[in-house]
This record gives structure tokens, sequence and C-alpha cells, in this order.
């Protein structure tokens, strides 16, 4: 009976060292974690998100999932049309650019600016040919206004044949002048153009034509230009 007894008492007396072994060891894990929480150290379970990419940093308005849109998509985007859908108001536009245009010529005829000159006035050769014909008078440069009595007085005395014939002969010897002042006026072209090196150019007769049997007040461009 005895032997029980101090059986029992070993193995209580066993069990309470045991449990002493044990209680520091429990108590020095709570004073780690407490060590811990007073000296601040972020947990790993308690750290926020990770940082995001630029790609995965969207826009709020911009849906997720929703394709990039490409150059040329974001350049037609920007663009707007430069001619309203309007009739009336595209028409009223077209008259508008026709009349700033025709503007710009009309003054290019008087300052002589190629840039809005018409292409058959443009050019060094065409410079000299304006010079040429413009540096005096010349006798083409009446004829419409020798003409137009020339055509009245056909119709009036249309009766008359000794008048008809003599105005023919006027006609015919004005006529006559006018070629002998375009010859001359060619041939000084021709001799200006290879004492100054200016190549010559297609239509350059035509062009003396033109011009010299225009009055020089209506001549274009403008005489000196």
């Amino acid at each position: 009976m005895f032997g029980k007894k101090s059986e029992k008492l070993t193995e209580a007396h066993a069990s309470e060292t045991t449990a002493s072994e044990t209680a520091p060891s429990s108590g020095t894990g709570s004073t780690a974690a407490g060590a811990a929480s007073r000296t601040g150290t972020p947990k790993t379970a308690e750290t926020g998100p990770a940082e995001q990419s630029p790609r995965e940093r969207r826009h709020p308005q911009e849906k997720k999932g929703a394709p990039t849109p490409t150059r040329r998509e974001r350049e037609a985007a920007r663009k707007r049309p430069l001619v309203t859908n309007d009739p009336k108001e595209a028409r009223r536009q077209r008259r508008e650019a026709r009349a700033a245009e025709a503007e710009k010529v009309r003054e290019s005829f008087k300052t002589g600016d190629e840039r809005y000159l018409p292409p058959k006035h443009r050019g060094a050769n065409r410079r000299l040919v304006r010079k040429v014909v413009d540096e005096r008078f010349r006798i083409p440069e009446i004829m419409i206004f020798v003409l137009l009595p020339f055509v009245i007085l056909s119709l009036v005395l249309s009766t008359n044949m000794e008048v008809q014939k003599a105005i023919s002969n006027i006609f015919m010897a004005f006529i006559l002048l006018v070629a002998v002042e375009v010859f001359l006026c060619v041939r000084s072209l021709r001799k200006r153009q290879a004492e100054t090196g200016t190549e010559r150019q297609r239509g350059d007769v035509f062009y003396v034509i033109e011009r010299i049997i225009m009055f020089r007040k209506f001549r274009t461009p403008a005489v000196g230009v």
C-alpha cells in the first residue's frame, strides 16, 4: 500500500518538474512576440500589396481588358474634317478659297512674285522677254486702237469700193509694220539671251507677240516686273 502511494507521489513530482521546464520556453516565445510588436518590426502577412507596374496602372476611366489603340487610330481620332458636311458651308469655303487665290495672282502681276504667277510668266527667260518688249514704245501696242476705226469705216462705207480698197491697203500696211516690229523685237531678244547666257524657252516668239500687241497699261505682268 505504501509502495503504491510512493509511486503516485513520484509520478506527480515528475509531472510538476516537466511543467516547470516547459513554462519558460512558452514565456520566451510570448516575450519575443511582445518585443517584436514593441520594436515595430513589420510582419510578412501585414505588408501592403506589391507595387504595380506601369502596364497595370490604368486610367480610372479606362476599361480593363480593352486593347491599346494603335498609333493610326490615335491620329485618326485627333483629326478634324477640313470641309464641313454642310453643302452650303462647303460651297462658301470653296468660293473664299478661290477668291483668295485670285487675289494672290492679281497681286503677283503687280509685284512679280513668281510663287503665284501663272507658269508661263515664271523664270529668268520670261523676265528677260518682258524687259526687251517693254524697254521702248512699239507700234503693235496701238494695234487695237487702229483696227477699231478701220472696222467701223468698212461697215459704214461698205458701198464705196474705192474707200474699201483704201482701207484694206492701210490695214495691210499696218499689219506689215506689226510683223516687222515683232521680227526686230525677237532678234533683239535672241541677242540679249546670248549676251546674258539665258537659256531659250519654247514659246518665246508667241510670248513676244502676245505682249507686244497689248497696250502698255494693260499688260500683265505689269511693265517693269
